[in-house]
C-alpha cells in the first residue's frame, strides 16, 4: 500500500468524480494517478483474494479492505451506484450509463435497468434494481459470483454463453428485453488464438429512441466489429487486447468512445493491468475522436445523436 494515499484521499475524488468535467481537464489526470499509486500496493493474487472472498470468507474481504484503501473505496463507489440507480428518476430519452469496474457498466432507459459485465462486491444489492444482465464472457473481471444465480431466482434475463440456466447463446442473435433491442455478435478475446475465436459475446444494446450502446468486451478483431447505420452513440472498448482503436475508431465512427479494461486490480502492475496512459495514447493518435476515460462510479447520460 502506497502510505501517501489514504482513504481520505480517495474520498476527496469524489465531488471531481461527480461533477463529469471535460476529458481535457488536467483534475482528471490527477485523479487517475492518485487511484494508480493507491491501488499500487495491491497484488494480482491480493486482489483474487478478496474476490473469493466476498461470499465465504466476508471477514477477510472486510480485513483486505482495511489493508487497502483502494479497495474501500472501490465498494463504496459501487455503493453510491447502487443508491444513485435505485433513486434516480428514469430518463425520457436514452441511456444514463454508471461505470462500475472495468468493463462493467448500469444503463438505466425509460423503463429498464440493465448490467453489462458487472463485477462488485455487493451485487446482492443491485440485483434487485436490474431487469436483465448481459455477460460477454466467463472471465472473473466480468462477472460476479453469484449475480446470475440471483438475476435467474428472479426470473430476469441473464444473457450469457457459459451461466447455468442462463440465455445460452452461440451464435449471433437479436432480442428484445422490455424496451431493448439487443443485438448479439461474436468476438474474439484473441483472434490470432483458434481457441479464443468466438469465445465472447459483443452487445449492440439500443434504447427506444435509439440511442445505440455498442459494448464489445474484451474482443480483440477489429473485422468483427460491425458498422451501424447511424453509428454507435457509445462505442465500450478494451483499451489493449491487440486491436489497434484508431481503426476501430475509423470503423465504427462512433460518437463517444469509452476507454475501459483500465486499473484492472487482479493483474500485478506492469502485468496487464493497464494504465491510463494507455487510453490516454489512443485518443492523442485520434484527435477527432469525443472520449470518455471513465472513473469508477462516474455516470454519463447517452442521448441520440444524428
Amino acid at each position: 500500500m502506497n502510505p501517501a494515499i489514504t482513504f481520505e484521499d480517495l474520498i476527496a475524488l469524489e465531488p471531481l468524480i461527480l461533477a463529469n468535467p471535460a476529458e481535457n481537464d488536467p483534475r482528471l489526470r490527477a485523479a487517475q494517478c492518485t487511484l494508480e499509486n493507491a491501488a499500487a500496493g495491491i497484488t494480482g493474487p491480493d486482489y483474487k483474494t478478496y474476490y473469493n472472498a466476498w461470499l465465504n470468507a466476508p471477514a477477510t474481504a472486510d480485513a483486505l479492505e482495511s489493508a487497502h484503501p483502494v479497495l474501500q473505496f472501490l465498494r463504496r463507489s459501487a455503493q453510491r451506484i447502487i443508491h444513485e440507480v435505485r433513486t434516480t428518476p428514469p430518463p425520457s430519452t436514452g441511456i444514463l450509463l454508471w461505470h462500475v469496474y472495468n468493463m462493467g457498466f448500469v444503463g438505466k432507459t425509460a423503463s429498464t435497468t440493465f448490467g453489462i459485465d458487472l463485477h462488485l462486491r455487493d451485487a446482492a444489492l443491485l440485483a434487485p434494481l436490474l431487469d436483465a444482465l448481459f455477460i460477454s464472457h466467463h472471465h472473473m473481471d466480468h462477472n460476479t459470483p453469484g449475480l446470475a444465480d440471483e438475476m435467474l431466482r428472479q426470473r430476469k434475463p441473464v444473457i450469457s454463453n457459459f451461466a447455468p440456466n442462463s440465455s445460452l447463446i452461440t451464435e449471433p442473435a437479436t432480442l428484445d428485453i422490455r424496451d431493448l433491442h439487443v443485438s448479439i455478435d461474436l468476438g474474439d478475446h484473441f483472434f490470432y488464438k483458434p481457441d479464443h475465436q468466438n469465445d465472447m459475446f459483443m452487445f449492440r444494446i439500443q434504447s427506444p429512441d435509439g440511442t445505440l450502446l455498442y459494448h464489445t468486451g474484451d474482443n480483440s478483431n477489429a473485422k468483427k466489429l460491425l458498422p451501424t447505420t447511424p453509428p454507435p452513440d457509445a462505442f465500450v472498448f478494451h483499451v489493449n487486447v491487440g486491436r489497434d482503436a484508431p481503426t476501430a475508431f475509423a470503423r465504427l465512427q462512433p460518437k463517444l468512445a469509452v476507454a475501459t479494461h483500465l486499473l484492472e486490480l487482479g493483474h500485478d502492475v506492469g502485468n496487464y493491468r493497464w494504465p491510463f496512459c494507455i487510453a490516454q495514447q489512443h485518443f492523442v493518435q485520434a484527435p477527432h475522436q469525443p472520449f470518455w476515460i471513465p472513473l469508477w462510479g462516474q455516470r454519463r447520460h447517452l442521448i441520440r445523436t444524428i
